[in-house]
């Protein structure tokens, strides 16, 4: 199968995997999978708390937006229900309810958590120290600028507050490698952002752990769980830098403690900054996460038009890059194609899109001289796009019910480019999801 293919494929299924965690309307979200005279012995348990003046209030992000979820909490292997809900005539007019059922059938609330503020942010369930019973990580938008963390533990479901704190992002990964998931909170302390790590003990002791972001930072636009080389397991933060690009902080957690490993003696990740906002991904495949740095290109018109390739690089846990390959994106037209490192030094570009539902990038290469075209893509709309397509020697690289992406090699390379070399280079850009 094609490098291409393979990338379409591994696409798709994490749109199709996130598209399950997408919000809509909360009065659709919980389509419980009882049998209709338990959700009934459910819905009459909910009925109560809404008779009370008590409105649904989902979870607004996160990947459990429903107001109404099953989990089990306890770990008896019966799922408990977990019910949203806003009451404004409150001091703590947010209130998550969990209910269990009696040996009646009957379902009646457990334990009830309880906030200020606007909305319920998020709620995770994990069981964060490793004692079989799930912990619950509820965030809170407490006004439209904080918002709060809070860990609560539930055993025997009698509350105990774990730990609260304000946050920007946080995520839950096996930084340690144990199995068991550190919690990683972003903070915002007055346009100095940080990262804490958390582990939790089974007698409760927090074990917290505090590294820098790099200076000048102006938000954190993603976070990602991944692996460096050597199958070190990291965390990616990825966040709008102060000349308008993306710089990527790459943490680790070791005995050492909580380390920013890309960060130079300044306390900036200097060799991850980039033009484009272009995520790091596992671009070609291999278990360990690249990081792009865009390089200027050559404008073989000297328009004005700006052309970059990107370098993609891992890393290790001591911060040594390495260049693992390079793509030029073009973003215009929403492809990319993966291009021999020797060609940055040497590669021009140009645009011509001179025809309606044409559009064509032009490859050269220019070796102190004048630019010798070598390759044209084409990106192909209206009813005659296969004609086009296969017009002269063009041939496909990639089509759907819309658009023909087609190639034309006008002069042979030493490296022997060939049709089958672009397709399998070839392949389209599809957005990151956070």
């Amino acid at each position: 199968m094609g490098m291409r293919v393979i990338r379409l494929l591994f696409s798709l299924c994490i749109l199709l995997l996130l598209a399950g965690c997408a919000g809509t309307a909360m009065e659709s979200l919980y389509q419980l999978p009882l049998q209709s005279e338990e959700h009934q012995k459910l819905q009459n348990a909910i009925n109560e708390v809404l008779g009370t003046g008590a409105e649904y209030a989902a979870p607004t992000s996160g990947s459990s937006r429903q107001s109404i979820q099953l989990y089990d909490i306890d770990g008896d292997g019966e799922k408990e229900a977990i019910a949203f809900f806003r009451s404004s005539d409150e001091t703590k007019p947010l209130k998550i309810y969990i209910f269990t059922q009696t040996e009646t059938g009957l379902y009646e609330t457990a334990v009830i958590i309880a906030e200020e503020g606007n909305a319920i942010h998020s709620i995770e369930y994990r069981d964060l120290n490793g004692d079989g019973t799930v912990e619950v990580l509820v965030g809170w938008q407490i006004s439209a600028d904080m918002q709060m963390l809070s860990v609560y533990q539930l055993t025997d479901f009698q509350k105990t507050e774990l730990l609260t704190t304000d946050f920007t992002k946080y995520l839950l990964c096996d930084l340690t490698g144990s199995g068991t998931d550190t919690l990683v909170v972003f903070r915002d302390e007055n346009s100095v952002f940080f990262a804490d790590a958390y582990g939790f003990a089974e007698d409760g002791q927090l074990l917290v752990e505090s590294v820098g972001l790099s200076t000048g930072v102006q938000d954190i636009s993603r976070t990602i769980f991944g692996r460096l080389r050597g199958r070190t397991p990291a965390v990616f933060v990825e966040s709008a830098y102060e000349d308008g690009g993306l710089i990527t902080d790459i943490l680790i957690l070791t005995d050492a403690g909580l380390t920013n490993v890309t960060a130079d003696d300044v306390g900036v990740s200097g060799g991850t900054q980039r033009s484009y906002a272009v995520y790091t991904m596992d671009i070609n495949l291999d278990g360990i996460m690249e990081t792009p740095v865009s390089r200027l290109l050559r404008d073989a018109l000297d328009s004005g038009r700006s052309f970059y390739a990107l370098e993609w690089y891992s890393f290790n846990s001591a911060g040594k890059s390495q260049l693992a390959l390079t793509t030029y994106h073009n973003f215009s037209d929403g492809w990319y194609l993966e291009i021999p490192n020797q060609w940055v030094d040497t590669l021009a570009l140009r645009r011509e899109d001179v025809l309606s539902g044409e559009r064509a990038l032009v490859f050269s290469m220019t070796d102190g001289g004048q630019a010798e075209d070598f390759m044209t893509i084409y990106m192909l709309t209206g009813d005659n796009r296969r004609d086009r397509a296969e017009q002269g020697n063009r041939f496909i690289l990639f089509e759907d019910d819309d658009t023909i992406y087609a190639a034309e090699i006008t002069r042979e390379l030493e490296n022997g480019l060939t049709r089958q070399a672009l397709q399998a280079n070839f392949s389209l850009i599809v957005s990151a999801w956070e």
